[in-house]
Parts: C-alpha cells; structure tokens; sequence
C-alpha cells in the first residue's frame, strides 16, 4: 500500500517552460510568443516572478554552451510565492490549458519541467520519473518509435507532460562536390569544405586586444554576397596553382533538411522519450508502462529500455539494503565481544525486525512514499533500537551474577531499567518531531527519516520491555537444558 520513489517530492514552487517554435522563425517572432505566455503566467495572484531568455546561451558552463538556444527557441523560469493556495503541478496544469487555448501560441511546442529540488535533482541525475531509451542506427526510425511510444504513454492514467529531445530538423544546403571536374583544377574535397565555410561563416585569423579583452575579427563575404541561393554558385575558391574558380562549376546544390543535433550514449544514437506522473503512485505507472513497452513490437536492431527514476531507485535500494546488513554485522560483532556471547547478541537483535513494523505503520499513517531517505531512517533504527536492549540484558547478567534466579533477574531488571529505557526513547522521538512534521520550504525531503526513525523507535521501546524479557528466558532455558543433556 505504500507508494515507492527515488526522493520525496518536494514543492520547489518553481518551474521551467520551453517553448519551441518552427526552426528558422525569426526571434522577434519568438519573442512576441515569450510575451503571451509571459502575460498569461502574470495573471496568476501566486506568481513571484518570470524570468525570460530568448535565442541565447543558458549559461556559460560546457554542457550550457552545448545545449544553445536558437532563435526559435524560448525558455520562462517561473517562481511561485511562498504563502499560496494552490500546489506548483496544480499552476502547471491550468497553464498547460490556457497555452493550449491561445490562438497566438498555435505554432509553439510548449514543454514543462518541475524543479523538485537541488538534492533530488543531484541524486537522480535530473532524470524525470518515466525515461525511455530509443537506441538504433536511423533517426527517422527511432523517431517513429518515439512517436509510437508517446501515443501509448497518453492512455496511462497518470501520466503528464510527455516529451522528447527528438531534435528537430534544419534547414541546410547541400553542396555535393564533383570529385572529377574538381581534380582538374588541383582543387580537393577537404579544401574546397574549408573554402566555402572561409566564405560564407568566416574564420577568425586574428583577435583584437583592448583593456584585458580579447575580440575575435572574423573574416568573411559581405551578406549582399551571400544573402540568396544563387550567389552560391558565383562564391569563387582559389585552387592551388592561383587559378579562380566558381564553386558552382565544381559542385552540385541541394536544398534539404536534417538533424540540428545527435544525441548518443554508450556510443549509440539515442532518443530519449520521457514524462512526469501526477496524482497516481508511481510504482503503479511504471508497472503499466512496463507492460505497455512488452506489449510492443519494435523493429530489429532497435533497443527500448525503460530507465529514469524507476532504474536510479532499484539500484539504490538495492545498496542501501547491502548498508543495512552491513551495519546489522558490525553491531552483532561489537555486542558479541561485549556480552562474550554469541546468542545475547542475537535476543538484542531481535528488535531491528520488529521495529519496521513501527516503520511501516508510521509511513503509512502519515500517507509518506519509501524513498531513500525513509531508508537511510532504517539504517539508523539498526544502531538505536539496540541500545536499550544493551541496557536491560547487561543488567540481567549482572543481577544473575549476584546470584538471582533467572525469573527474578529478568522482572527487576526490567522494572529497573523501565523508567531510562523510556525517558531515552521519548527523548530521541521528541528531538526528532520538528522534522517529521514538515514545517518550511523543501521539509518534505527531511521528513521520511524522521518518521521512519520516531515510529521504529516507539515500537522497538515497546517490544524490548515484553519481547526481549521472554527471548531471554527462553533462551537461558533452551542453553540449560542443553548443558544438561551433555553433562549425562
């Protein structure tokens, strides 16, 4: 009954909108499509602020320089008040609508991406809920079954905001050089490729210095010189021997299309299909989209594989169960040196297993995700809720030293010990109530392992004072009887 996921979800109260228009519109055209959707997001009471870049870089580190926007391209960064009646997905939802229902946004592709916070991000890698992985050779394939798979996705309840980094086609020419006629005039493929790049977007040979700047001086032909198709053919690249020679005599024009940019991972052409989940667990989405993604034929030589959060949470909990057992050895290892005994430690440890039925019920009385924080609250339980079992078996041992019956020792050390093992447990719940309780910006990232921790805590207490007790003269009763039976 309880829904799984990487990281708790946290209300950033800010979100990013890409819009995408035609390739080649012009970026006055961009930006009169920004300002309507700039408009329309002001009409919101809740919104703090929008931040606009239009046609520019998306900042100055290498992956930003990579990834540039072109001047059909938009990006709005939109930040929430704090104090507000509605949730971020809720203002995304009805903006989605409104862009939807404008007539001047008609022709822009308009994408939405959550900010769920910075350590979530970190951890997952950016990487959204769904994440499919398209991997082939041909684009034009890959990009059908991108579209088939994100036709499919629409039907699963759940699912919001599919997207695609499918990139879209540029406008370009096409010169093919005529390697014949080119070798008369001495003039190679490599030469002429540098020529006509010299030419139509020039090179910088040189860089003017001025005040500690640096200016690159980029030479080419003036626009009039190649502002229209034809001109091309009159570009003239000199050949080797000095000759002038018009680029149209040596080589061919073509008009086309093609990939503004390929994405590759693990050195194989990749398209990535990915989207957000709303208003639905997401263990529940992905065994849906699991059984979509079987359900599909797809063409030889094609690799569909789901990834995303779904592939970053197995893996984590898998070595977050590894830690768990490592600590669980290593605290058997130091009570067994302790006790100088190998069962004692066990009986102890009998409260780790019975504390994640607190967990359990914690998390689910609050209606909170396991996650890996939740876990990390686990890991903790497996040094704290052993203490007090330390503490009531030590004592027992040395009540039974002092020449106490096994009953009697049991009972006094636990009306003994009764009052500290409770004031150390209050306590340690206390101290961790204001974290559970969610209070402040991005406290939902805090909170599992509170509760995780304060509900463990609470039943291991009360199964140490009961459960610990009767282990323990079972125990001492199964080594008695054992002694016995080889001392005949």
């Amino acid at each position: 009954f309880l829904e799984k996921e990487l990281m708790p979800k946290t209300d950033q109260g800010q979100f990013i909108i890409k819009a995408d228009m035609p390739v080649g519109t012009k970026l006055s055209e961009t930006n009169k499509a920004v300002l309507i959707m700039e408009e329309k997001i002001l009409e919101y009471p809740d919104v703090k602020s929008v931040s606009a870049i239009v046609g520019s870089t998306t900042g100055a580190g290498a992956r930003d320089i990579v990834q540039r926007l072109g001047s059909h391209q938009g990006q709005l960064i939109v930040e929430l008040k704090e104090k507000r009646e509605k949730k971020t997905t809720d203002v995304v939802q009805e903006l989605q609508e409104q862009f939807e229902a404008e007539k001047g946004l008609k022709d822009v592709s308009i994408e939405f991406t959550l900010q769920q916070g910075v350590i979530s991000g970190a951890v997952a890698g950016a990487a959204k809920p769904i994440t499919i992985e398209i991997k082939g050779e041909k684009l034009d394939v890959m990009e059908g079954i991108a579209r088939e798979i994100e036709g499919e996705l629409e039907k699963i309840d759940g699912v919001f905001g599919i997207e695609d980094d499918v990139p879209e086609p540029s406008p370009e020419i096409r010169i093919n050089v005529d390697k014949d006629k080119a070798s008369i005039f001495n003039i190679n493929v490599v030469d002429l490729a540098r020529m006509a790049q010299m030419a139509l977007r020039g090179y910088i040979p040189s860089r003017f210095k001025e005040k500690g700047r640096e200016i690159g001086i980029r030479v080419r032909l003036r626009e009039k010189d190649r502002d229209s198709y034809d001109k091309l053919y009159r570009i003239r690249i000199t050949s080797p021997d000095g000759g002038r020679v018009p680029l149209g005599s040596v080589a061919a024009f073509e008009k086309g299309v093609g990939p503004s940019s390929i994405k590759r991972m693990g050195q194989e052409r990749t398209i990535v299909v990915y989207a957000d989940i709303i208003d639905r667990k997401i263990s529940d989405v992905i065994a849906d989209v699991d059984a979509m993604l079987n359900g599909m034929d797809f063409e030889s030589g094609y690799m569909v594989k789901l990834t995303g959060e779904s592939e970053e949470m197995n893996e984590s909990f898998n070595s977050l169960r590894f830690a768990l057992i490592l600590s669980i050895v290593m605290v058997y290892m130091i009570m067994a040196a302790q006790f100088e005994s190998l069962t004692q430690p066990l009986i102890i440890l009998f409260t780790v297993p019975l504390s994640l039925i607190g967990v359990l019920l914690a998390l689910f009385a609050t209606s909170t995700s396991v996650s890996v924080v939740a876990m990390l609250g686990v890991i903790m339980l497996g040094g704290i809720v052993v203490n007090n079992g330390i503490v009531l078996v030590d004592y027992t041992n040395i009540l039974m030293g002092r020449g106490k019956a096994l009953m009697d020792a049991v009972v006094e050390a636990s009306l003994a010990r009764l009052r500290p093992i409770l004031m150390t447990a209050l306590t340690t719940v206390l101290g961790l109530l204001p974290m559970a309780l969610a209070l402040g910006r991005g406290a939902e990232l805090r909170a599992p392992m509170a509760i995780s921790v304060m509900g463990g805590l609470m039943v291991a207490t009360f199964f140490t004072l009961v459960v610990i007790p009767s282990i323990f003269v079972l125990e001492s009763e199964i080594r008695g009887k054992i002694k016995r039976f080889f001392a005949r």
